[in-house]
């Protein structure tokens, strides 16, 4: 070729050119033509660059292949010249061209030299280096005098440095090191340069300096990672190690010639030694490089040897150089670890220990001054690391602490120990705690090889000889080794308790090893602790501190199960380990002890403030173990002055609130962890349920807690962000607890488990009443951040939700009322806050709650899975479908509001996140209240209102014309508009597939299950199989199914889906939320006789005979509840209130409300208490008052507690300012819901009732015919009378209801008894029951009667008789087990014995004496406490005195510490007996709960009122009869109530008059009032048993009522007249029956709105005084009853008769209102009327005919009626009879007080005068047919005004004077609830299970004085007829009043009651304080 060199290969020639380098590569060839010379030339000549990136590859690869040949060729031609010119020019200008160079170059060894021999391949490369460092050496001479090389282009100074050879270089080294820089040389690449590495070691600190700078100007990493392969830096590294090897002098001698040896010979090897350590860590691969050693063993070939190899042989110097070789020793270490003894002698290792060792500079002092400690004892820690894995480990483990602790312990260095022994046990230390691959074997080493030299350890620790200032570094670390050494003694025995749990599962076989020695070290470090050493006790506090969940355990109860030979092993295990454990606790306690009687309190105060032991403190005292926790409480109570747990925890909280509360996160997040790996934790979580209570309650009480402080939450704002956690920790804390329970139950008897699982379940329940505190707490901390932390804390309560389940299987009844409460709070707080709970976690619930619902059939054969009643199950899956967004989950009542003009199809969506705040409108039922389930009187395919919830603007209960489809398709498109949330196993679900699911998943717990504990073990190894959900959806039309897919209503989905449920899970307890935001929403100050409301009037409407539905029922009834409500507020006015003074502690919106915490003090009235179900008037001096609601109190030792809910809908700012906190107000009771919830439940749960469609359209059940031969036996075995035989046997045998209606004295109780009787004879076998905590055990349950009545003194009669014994069937006389339900303080005295408070006090009698002296014991110490404080100030006051002397200080100082040490004792003392107290209380508790299921259990009769019978503590019991007497004088609400019990027969005995215009008189007077009883009677009155012979009056008496009130059929028992013969019969002023007309005049009442009449209380005195007079022989004693309707004339009554005979005769003489003497009897009745007057027309209560019979039938003996008959006469028709049959009979006598002072002769053949007769009844009505009066003329509002100002005198009269009424309506305890509240400890607070009756609210008939409100048709102009009635509705209607229960003997009487009426306020007038008392002797009816 003969081209220009210039000229650019073309493509043929560039493939030609890589077709001969790969031969050349592949040494196929080994030289090339010219023209391939050529063509190589040209390649590089064409490119300015030849082996950096910038040019090709092709150019990379020829320029590498040409340099070896131009660079060895010596002929000097044309191109040669031309290429070395270029060469050169490229390496000059091109730092990347230098380096690619250099790599090229060594690279060509592996191809373009690979079969060249090594040292021709050498010599090449000095040949090589040569060339390039001659054209340097010209460089560099080039440069001018003090030029440096920075001069230089960077490619040629950075190729100085790049090749190491050219850097020592002989011609070069000499001119670089004149010529290096000041400064760093700029351009050179970031990789460093090797050559710069060897300058580094240079003695001249300014090149070392210069290189330094230069490698830190690169920014290169510490540590340079190079390839192992050959290069320059391998060559520089191999250099510096062959230096290395030649300093054995002081002076390096390097013969060898090397690259460096022109650097470094010659230099001071002290100084390369000294530079060395620093360079290693930069460049860390030097110590890889092996070099040739010579070696005697193995001739002239020598040996290779790396750096590690050199280093050992240098550590036997003992210049200057010694501490350097030891710092590279150390830094070879820290860099390779084991690595650095790999693939070397085994022996090196100990080599090098014994070459440290026996260096005499080692044992030198001066090698540990002035800092040379670093270098000689840093080593210690790295080289034991690197020995770990060697076999010789422990070998030179051994020695080393043989060097340390005896050897460098020589006289000699004395001075140098405390430095030597410093490292050595920092490193220790640290090596102990080095894990090494989960091998602990190094640590057993260190423990073999301490206990060797363990006293010199301990000595240096804690020894006396060792406490010097310049001891202190080295003990700290002696005690960091200690603390290590113990620490690990504690993980042993945890290790060994962890393995337990394997070995008992048969899942593990290792047995873990535990030291020995462990007693040896904790008594060594007890006896070496010096009194003064605060350190010392600290560092023993925090080693203690690692053990403080670790308990001794018990092997009979972890190794039940395990094999027979592991067993031995296993126990021998535990047996080590609690004696392990038990000499840690021995030891602490000795060390505490000691501590606290040698230090003073001053310094026990600063001891306890260190940051440091406040931590420990805690950790301590909520430890499970006695000994920590009681000498932790003693520390801090030395230090703090506190004396409990709970002061203490208060004391921390304020001296150190940041860590305490992280502490106590930590201790919950350690109790967790050993959940999970300790076969049990019992002891540490019943300790941990103790102390995290009392945290609690000194975080959380409203009247001293913490975060009520706000000094303290200022101080702490930042701190306490630390309860986010540990809120969080506490509630898993809680759920493991639960969750864990089952597992631990199978190890422990249940009597050892029920009392802290209780406890638990309380500590829950805590937690979930301290929430919103907490809540508060955290938006002070977070601030502005403060929204997503506090509404995360109702998340965190579904770890306590998802095992709590399980618990509902309980077979413990207070466990599992407990459990279900909790579960119910729980479930709340998500609706509250709109918060919902994670679908798997209800999906989870609703499974349980389903499996659960099958155990509540009646089938005696089925299995029992729970104890709850189907109403709390129902309630469960109610509130959980509400939680998932749809009200009821799948099945859904359309529309719910009580307005009929308000009907719509909603469809159900996700509950809002935000609070929505509507006015209250309280004719409609809030969401809340919506009917979502198939009520059971639906069930039988009556759909009657389908059309009417469809037909928009239809008035609910008439149903439209008819139905058409496209009404249906609407219906479908709204809820498919709607895109309802797929629903998810709900209660009422209609998925076919699921309930197969479930019913497989029952099927399998069916089998054998076990009960209580067990069966919660069973439950919980039970996995639950996930189901799969099917999205489908059935819209429920009040029971008729709707297709989603077609719109056309299917009438079978509807029963399917009614199949498919249980039907007692249908049943549910409704919430009580609608109804207080409704009566919270009044304006006290309102006195109208209905509450304002923001939507209008109230739409009252009188109640018919028959209901269309249950929504009709509900439409009437619900607006009269309410009015009712507002009348008990009303009345409440007329009182007199007491106020008490309570502070505002904390403050905190709540969904509706806005809810204050209050703090009442001890100084309120004697036996005032605030309970759940109270409304409360709050009362601010500034003139703001709001109605409230007591959500939660209790009484503690500093006064109440409570929380209490206002209205947050009220909008009101200026009361929301006003209820500050801090700020004062005034509370008073106003009235009680304890029966308006039981009502209000029955009225709102009534569709889910088995009796619901009897009650909506009135049934009576056809009555069963008896023959003669069965009612002549019946009345022989249980002596009954005619009708009363046939009355019980038919009632009996008829289903449904029965009626038997009893005129007064026709034997209604005997009748009762009878039924009782019968029942007892002919009921079926007892049920049997597994017994709570007995296993396999089981009691017969007899089945049982419920027998109630509307007051207490009527059924206190009753229950009386059965207890007095009841006929069986063959004749003999059995005493029934009868159990009197209620309230002590209503019960009457004479069966008191049968009461359920009494039985089960008999029952608990010993437990209760163990409790009171627990209390002594308590009171007993705190005063000892206190005295012993005031002894301590005394005496430190002395002592501080300036005129005290020494030896009187010394004295005292003595004293001072026997008062400490008794303080303490007491202290410890004080909790012990707390403890015991808290859970001697809660035994109890737990006891009387058993004791009342016991009673109850047995109980074969159970008598409580109707409001009674709602109680919860007969909610479980089924009752297979239901009797109601006196239940035509019942309110229909009331008579509901025991209706929820799913029994065949309800048996009504009643009074109601026979005749049917009486009966509709009562209806039209009473609309609202009239009973069930009476709806029923009118609905069949041929099916009405009627008892028609009375035994109570004499027949001269009796023939009135007979004539009035039963057409004549009331008949006189035999001998009636001889038995009520009485001597007075015979004077003609006396005589059997008068009426007295008495010419008086009523007077208004000063108080209150009641009337008196003084004629006719003169007259009664008169007559009283005629009696006594005229028949001194006589003992009228508890023989007369003088009654009235008016609470003003019962109270001039009084007065006159105490004022004539003395105050003893008001216990005499029963002074009392018609309701009060309801049910009872006397010889002599005076009735004094009252009402008279000229312009007199309307008599009020008078005209009440249901009183009037009362009034008239309660005399034995003897009927005197005081009145004025033409005023009476002309105002009512009844009276006018009364009046006229009294005139007839010649029975009419004017008197006045003055008939009865003279004498008059006795006649006895004068004959009572015949009277005429009675007016002829109507005929019998037609019901539901209504007929509208024309002539009726409707009122006027002017009109009706007038009316009722009129009626305003005769408001409350009726209602019983003095509270002596014994109506039950209103009554607290068991009768209002008040005894259920949410603290389960004050079950039985007051010793037995209800609480004092308190400020008792009740209703009575008086209440129907009140005048009605024109009913709507009224108010509109218009009639309207009453559906079912004839008669029309026009003036007044009576109402009820209540009254005060009298706290005097006997029990209050019993009363009417009625309810719905509305009425104006009326005022109670004060009763004289002289009010009789009842006769204690009266004889029983």
């Amino acid at each position: 070729m003969s081209s220009s060199l210039s000229a650019p290969l073309n493509d043929a020639e560039r493939e030609s050119l890589k077709e001969l380098l790969g031969k050349l590569k592949a040494l196929e060839v080994r030289n090339y033509t010219s023209d391939e010379s050529e063509l190589l030339a040209r390649q590089l000549f064409t490119n300015s660059h030849w082996y950096c990136h910038r040019t090709t590859e092709l150019t990379r690869e020829v320029a590498a292949c040409c340099q070896q040949w131009l660079v060895a060729t010596d002929n000097q031609t044309e191109r040669v010249v031309k290429w070395d010119k270029r060469h050169q020019k490229v390496l000059n200008t091109c730092v990347d061209c230098v380096r690619g160079m250099e790599d090229a170059l060594l690279a060509s060894q592996s191809t373009y030299l690979s079969n060249v021999k090594k040292d021709r391949v050498e010599r090449y490369f000095g040949e090589y280096n040569k060339w390039n460092a001659t054209r340097l050496i010209n460089h560099l001479e080039q440069l001018d005098d003090g030029a440096g090389i920075d001069q230089l282009h960077p490619a040629q100074s950075y190729h100085l440095f790049y090749n190491p050879a050219l850097t020592g270089y002989p011609g070069v080294w000499p001119l670089l090191k004149n010529k290096l820089p000041s400064e760093t040389i700029q351009g050179w690449p970031q990789e460093a340069p090797p050559g710069i590495i060897a300058l580094l070691l240079f003695n001249l600190e300014s090149i070392k300096d210069w290189a330094d700078t230069q490698l830190d100007a690169m920014k290169l990493p510490p540590e340079v990672v190079v390839p192992a392969e050959d290069n320059h830096y391998r060559r520089a590294y191999d250099g510096i190690v062959t230096a290395l090897a030649s300093t054995g002098g002081l002076e390096m001698d390097i013969s060898t010639p090397y690259i460096f040896r022109e650097i470094f010979n010659g230099l001071d090897s002290v100084s390369f030694w000294a530079s060395f350590p620093a360079t290693l860590k930069r460049f860390p691969d030097i110590s890889s490089s092996c070099i040739v050693v010579a070696d005697e063993k193995v001739g002239d070939k020598g040996r290779r040897t790396n750096l590690m190899g050199i280093l050992v042989n240098h550590l036997s110097r003992y210049d200057e150089a010694f501490p350097f070789v030891l710092e590279t020793f150390e830094t070879i270490l820290q860099l390779f670890g084991s690595d650095a003894w790999r693939r070397k002698s085994p022996q090196l290792p100990r080599i090098a220990l014994h070459a440290i060792k026996d260096n005499k500079a080692f044992s030198s002092v001066n090698a540990y001054k002035n800092g040379a400690e670093a270098k000689s004892l840093g080593w210690i820690e790295p080289f034991i690391k690197s020995v770990m894995p060697l076999d010789a480990y422990s070998e030179i483990l051994h020695e080393i602490f043989q060097i340390f602790l005896e050897q460098l312990q020589h006289e000699s260095m004395r001075a140098a120990r405390h430095v030597c022994l410093t490292y050595f046990f920092s490193a220790i230390t640290r090596i102990h705690q080095f894990p090494l691959e989960g091998n602990l074997n190094h640590r057993e080493a260190i423990i073999e090889a301490t206990n060797i030299h363990l006293g010199i350890v301990i000595a240096i620790a804690f020894g006396k000889d060792f406490s010097g200032s310049e001891w202190k570094t080295a003990r700290k670390y002696a005690r960091s080794f200690m603390l290590a050494m113990l620490g690990y003694d504690i993980e042993q025995i945890q290790v060994a308790l962890k393995a337990i749990t394997p070995l008992e599962t048969g899942k593990g076989d290792i047995i873990p090893k535990v030291s020995t020695s462990y007693q040896r070290l904790w008594d060594g470090v007890r006896k070496a602790l010096l009194p003064n050493d605060i350190d010392g006790y600290e560092f023993f506090l925090q080693v203690v501190a690692k053990s403080a969940l670790v308990t001794p355990m018990d092997a009979s109860k972890l190794l039940r199960t395990m094999d027979p030979s592991a067993r031995a092993k296993a126990e021998a295990l535990l047996k080590t380990v609690n004696h392990a454990i038990s000499v840690i606790h021995k030891n602490f306690d000795q060390i505490v002890l000691g501590f606290l009687g040698a230090t003073k309190e001053q310094d026990m105060t600063a001891f306890c403030d260190r940051a440091t032991v406040g931590p420990v403190l805690v950790t301590l005292l909520l430890s499970p173990i006695k000994q920590f926790s009681e000498g932790a409480q003693n520390l801090v109570g030395q230090a703090y002055n506190a004396d409990e747990r709970g002061e203490c925890i208060r004391a921390l909280l304020e001296k150190h609130c940041e860590t305490t509360l992280s502490t106590m996160t930590s201790q919950l997040d350690a109790f967790n962890k050993a959940t999970t790996e300790l076969p049990e934790t019992v002891d540490a979580a019943k300790m941990l349920v103790k102390c995290y209570t009392d945290i609690l309650n000194e975080l959380c009480a409203i009247d001293r807690g913490l975060l009520f402080s706000e000094k303290f939450k200022t101080r702490s704002k930042g701190s306490l962000r630390g309860l986010l956690p540990l809120w969080k920790s506490m509630c898993n804390a809680a759920g493991i607890i639960i969750d864990r329970t089952p597992d631990w139950a199978n190890r422990y008897h249940s009597g050892d488990m029920t009392p802290w699982m209780r406890d638990a379940l309380i500590f829950a329940s805590e937690l979930m009443d301290k929430r919103r505190v907490f809540e508060s707490a955290l938006a002070i901390s977070f601030g502005s951040d403060s929204s997503s932390q506090e509404n995360g804390l109702v998340d965190d309560f579904a770890a306590i939700m998802r095992p709590l389940g399980s618990w509902l299987r309980l077979s413990h009844q207070e466990l599992l009322d407990l459990s279900y409460k909790l579960l119910m709070d729980l479930l709340n707080a998500f609706k509250e806050t709109r918060k919902q709970p994670e679908d798997s976690l209800l999906q989870h619930m609703e499974r349980s709650i389903r499996k659960l619902g099958k155990g509540t059939e009646s089938d005696a054969n089925a299995k029992l899975r729970t104890k709850l009643s189907a109403a709390q199950l129902g309630t469960l899956m109610k509130l959980m479908g509400s939680l998932k967004g749809l009200e009821d989950s799948d099945v859904e009542f359309v529309s719910q509001t009580f307005s009929p003009k308000k009907v719509s199809i909603r469809p159900a969506a996700p509950r809002p996140q935000v609070p929505l705040r509507k006015p209250v409108h309280h004719a409609v039922i809030p969401k809340a209240q919506s009917v979502k389930a198939v009520p059971p009187a639906l069930s039988k395919g009556k759909a009657g209102n389908l059309m009417a919830t469809l037909q928009k603007g239809a008035s609910i209960g008439i149903p439209p014309r008819g139905l058409n489809s496209a009404m249906v398709q609407r219906a479908i498109e709204e809820r498919k508009a709607a895109k309802p949330r797929a629903s998810t196993g709900s209660l009422a679900s209609s998925s076919g597939g699921e309930h197969e699911s479930s019913n497989s998943e029952s099927d399998s717990d069916e089998d054998g299950a076990p009960s209580g504990l067990a069966q919660l073990s069973k439950l919980q190894k039970s996995p639950i199989k996930q189901q799969r959900q099917e999205r489908r959806r059935a819209i429920l039309l009040n029971g008729t199914a709707m297709s989603p897919r077609t719109g056309q209503i299917n009438q079978t989905a509807g029963t399917e889906v009614r199949r498919q449920i249980p039907k007692q899970q249908v049943k549910y307890i409704p919430d009580m939320t609608p109804l207080h935001r409704i009566i919270l929403s009044w304006n006290y100050d309102h006195d109208g006789p209905e509450p304002q409301t923001n939507g209008g009037p109230l739409d009252l409407k009188p109640v018919p005979d028959s209901f269309l539905s249950y929504r009709h029922y509900l439409d009437v009834m619900h607006p009269l509840f309410i009015v009712e409500c507002w009348n008990s507020l009303i009345k409440s006015k007329e009182e007199s209130i007491e106020k008490v003074q309570l502070v505002i502690a904390g403050k905190m919106h709540a969904d509706f409300w806005v809810e204050v915490d209050v703090v009442i003090d001890q100084s309120v009235p004697k036996g005032w208490m605030l309970f759940e179900t109270d409304i409360v008037l709050m009362e601010h001096a500034a003139g703001r008052k709001t109605l409230a609601k007591v959500h939660s109190a209790r009484q503690t030792r500093q006064g109440i507690q409570a929380t209490i809910r206002y209205s947050a809908e009220l909008g009101d700012m200026d009361l929301d300012r006003a209820m500050a906190i801090q700020s004062s107000w005034m509370v008073s009771r106003v009235f009680n819901l304890s029966t308006a919830h039981r009502e209000y439940a029955a009225l709102m749960g009534m569709h889910h009732y088995d009796w619901a469609d009897a009650v909506y359209k009135p049934h009576i059940g056809t009555p069963a015919v008896p023959t003669e031969s069965q009612i002549r036996k019946a009345m022989v075995a249980h002596k009954l009378n005619h009708p009363q035989a046939k009355a019980v046997l038919s009632s009996l045998e008829t289903t449904g209801f029965s009626l038997i209606q009893g005129p007064p004295g026709t034997g209604k109780t005997s009748t009762i008894c009878g039924l009782v009787g019968v029942f007892m004879s002919t009921r079926r076998a007892p049920v049997t029951s597994v017994q709570p905590g007995k296993a396999g055990t089981k009691v017969s349950i007899p089945r049982k009667v419920l027998v109630c009545a509307p007051s207490n003194a009527a059924i206190d009669e009753v229950a009386r008789r059965l207890k007095d014994g009841v006929w069986k069937s063959d004749g003999s006389k059995v005493a029934p087990n009868v159990v009197r339900l209620g309230a002590d303080a209503s019960i009457n005295v004479s069966v008191k014995d049968i009461s359920l408070d009494q039985l089960v006090e008999e029952l608990l009698s010993k437990t209760n004496s163990k409790n009171s002296e627990v209390a002594s014991e308590v009171a007993n110490i705190r005063e000892q406490l206190s005295r012993v404080k005031q002894l301590r100030e005394e005496k430190t006051e002395e002592m501080q005195s300036s005129k005290t002397s020494s030896s009187r200080i010394m004295e005292l100082e003595r004293e001072l510490k026997e008062l400490a040490s008794k303080r303490i004792s007491l202290s410890s003392r004080l909790t012990a007996a707390q403890d015991m107290g808290r859970e001697a209380s809660r035994a109890v508790d737990s006891a009387r709960r058993k004791a009342r299921m016991d009673v109850l259990n047995g109980a074969d009769v159970v008598c409580c009122t109707l409001s009674g019978s709602g109680h919860d503590v007969i909610e479980q019991f089924e009752f297979d009869l239901v009797i109601i007497d006196e239940a035509a004088q019942a309110i229909e609400l009331s008579s509901l109530i025991p209706l929820k019990f799913s029994s065949d027969r309800c048996i009504m005995v009643g009074a109601v008059a026979a005749d049917s215009d009486i009966t509709n008189r009562y209806k039209d007077e009473d609309c609202v009032a009239s009973s069930l009883f009476v709806r029923l009677q009118i609905s069949n009155p041929s099916h009405v048993h009627l008892l028609s012979i009375q035994y109570r009056m004499h027949p001269e008496i009796s023939r009135l009522p007979s004539a009035l009130f039963y057409d004549g059929k009331l008949t006189d028992g035999p001998g009636m007249q001889e038995k009520t013969a009485q001597p007075w019969h015979s004077n003609d002023k006396l005589g059997i029956f008068k009426f007295f007309d008495v010419s008086g005049q009523e007077v208004q009442a000063d108080m209150g709105h009641s009337q008196y009449n003084m004629a006719e209380v003169n007259v009664a005195a008169a007559l009283y005084a005629k009696v006594r007079r005229d028949y001194p022989s006589v003992n009228l004693d508890y023989r007369i009853g003088i009654i009235s309707m008016y609470r003003a004339q019962l109270a001039k009554l009084r007065t006159e008769f105490s004022s004539r005979w003395g105050k003893d005769i008001l216990s005499k003489i029963d002074f009392n209102t018609v309701d009060g003497f309801q049910g009872q009897e006397k010889d002599i009745i005076i009735l004094s009327c009252v009402r008279a007057g000229p312009n007199i027309t309307s008599i009020g209560f008078l005209s009440d005919a249901r009183r009037m019979n009362v009034a008239i039938t309660r005399s034995r003996s003897s009927l005197f009626i005081l009145g004025n008959a033409s005023t009476l006469k002309r105002s009512n028709q009844l009276w006018e009879q009364i009046v006229g049959n009294a005139q007839s009979r010649n029975l009419l006598v004017p008197a006045d007080s003055s008939f009865f002072a003279s004498s008059h002769s006795f006649s006895h053949s004068k004959a009572p005068v015949p009277p005429k007769a009675l007016p002829t009844s109507s005929p019998k009505r037609v019901i539901n047919k209504p007929e509208v009066s024309k002539s009726m003329k409707p009122l006027t509002p002017k009109e009706w005004k007038a009316l009722n100002e009129k009626k305003k005198g005769e408001a409350l009269d009726q209602g019983l004077a003095n509270g002596q009424d014994g109506i039950e309506s209103k009554q607290f305890d068991l009768e209002t609830g008040n005894a259920a509240s949410k603290d389960p400890a004050n079950l039985s607070r007051e010793g037995h299970l209800d609480l004092p009756a308190g400020n008792n609210r009740k209703r009575g008939l008086s209440d129907l004085e009140q005048p009605l409100q024109p009913p709507p048709a009224l108010r509109q102009a218009s009639s309207v007829p009453v559906a079912g009635t004839s008669n029309h509705i026009s003036g007044p209607v009576s109402h009820v009043a209540t009254g005060q229960p009298k706290p005097q003997k006997p029990p209050p009487k019993p009363k009417g009651s009625n309810l719905f009426i509305p009425k104006k306020p009326a005022v109670k007038r004060p009763l004289p304080s002289d009010a009789p008392m009842p006769d204690p002797k009266r004889r029983p009816v």
